[in-house]
């Protein structure tokens, strides 16, 4: 399988609910691949859930978070994070592919 790497921007309206947490979570646990949130300077994999949560909390309503997807069609996780934060959040960047070329000759 061909896989991807992507990136995309969140922008929050609101606070997560503890329910959408969760969802994120049961997402990114059962995809294959690896999800990054990024948001000043910190880092998590939202395949651990209290890690999640803490890091979720830390977001501020009108604050930007990067989401970075790595694995095949990360296209369609990005498509269910936005599915799963309707009314809270949107994404304010189209994705756009990090790895334009694969090949490394040494």
């Amino acid at each position: 399988m061909n896989r991807k790497i992507i990136s995309s921007s969140l922008k929050f309206e609101k606070s997560l609910n503890i329910k959408k947490m969760i969802a994120i979570y049961q997402t990114a646990y059962k995809y294959d691949g690896t999800i990054y949130f990024l948001y000043q300077h910190n880092v998590v994999i939202p395949s651990h859930l209290s890690k999640l949560v803490t890091f979720l909390m830390m977001v501020r309503p009108k604050d930007e978070l990067k989401v970075i997807v790595e694995g095949t069609e990360p296209e369609e996780i990005l498509i269910q994070i936005k599915t799963l934060c309707t009314n809270d959040v949107h994404f304010t960047a189209e994705p756009k592919s990090l790895l334009l070329n694969r090949s490394v000759h040494v």
